[in-house]
């Protein structure tokens, strides 16, 4: 290394270029830039999830839809709703689509206990892009073990339902339990799981 470096600096001095050695300056501001990237990606990008704003969930316009799409649902006498506004391409990032298939697989371990809540799932249409998104939809809920039924809402009624990502949301009668877009962490899915006791 010593060696490449003193043919480096002759080969410069023969091309009349000055090469200066890394001064403590330079060692500090690197230092400096490399102790903010640790921080930002300890700190800083963490604390922004608990800093996001909450989804802006319409209930009217998702348990109107909800009614039409889900019939036998709507005569159900289960107090709790619990419904998840899905887009697409949200599951492109892992950690989202992780929250998501644990959750749905706690609510399913559930199941079998008769409890007083809901289940159901609306994705955005215009978000898949495929001709026969039916059977598209209906091969991913069984690829993913998706047991509670799901629809595909168009583009623009769902935005009306969920303005923002991919959320789950919670609610009894026209309170609003719980809401938050995906990812979830370890102790907002035991929120969840705690609201349906």
């Amino acid at each position: 290394m010593g060696s490449y470096l003193f043919l480096s600096e002759r080969w410069f001095n023969r091309k009349n270029l000055s090469v200066k050695p890394w001064s403590a300056v330079t060692y500090k501001h690197a230092l400096v830039l490399i102790l903010v990237g640790v921080a930002e990606y300890t700190v800083i990008a963490p604390l922004e999830k608990f800093t996001q704003p909450k989804p802006a969930i319409d209930i009217r316009s998702t348990s109107l839809f909800m009614e039409t799409k889900f019939p036998e649902l709507s005569m159900s006498s289960a107090p709790r709703r619990v419904v998840f506004l899905l887009r697409y391409p949200d599951f492109s990032c892992p950690p989202c689509f992780e929250s998501f298939i644990t959750l749905a697989d706690s609510l399913r371990a559930r199941n079998n206990v008769d409890r007083a809540q809901l289940i159901a799932g609306i994705m955005q249409e215009g978000e898949t892009l495929f001709i026969n998104t039916q059977s598209r939809l209906a091969r991913w809920k069984e690829a993913n073990g998706i047991d509670f039924p799901l629809a595909l809402a168009p583009d623009s009624l769902f935005r009306q339902m969920n303005s923002g990502k991919s959320a789950v949301a919670v609610w009894e009668g026209s309170e609003i339990l719980f809401v938050q877009t995906f990812p979830l962490s370890a102790e907002q899915l035991q929120t969840i799981l705690a609201i349906l006791e």
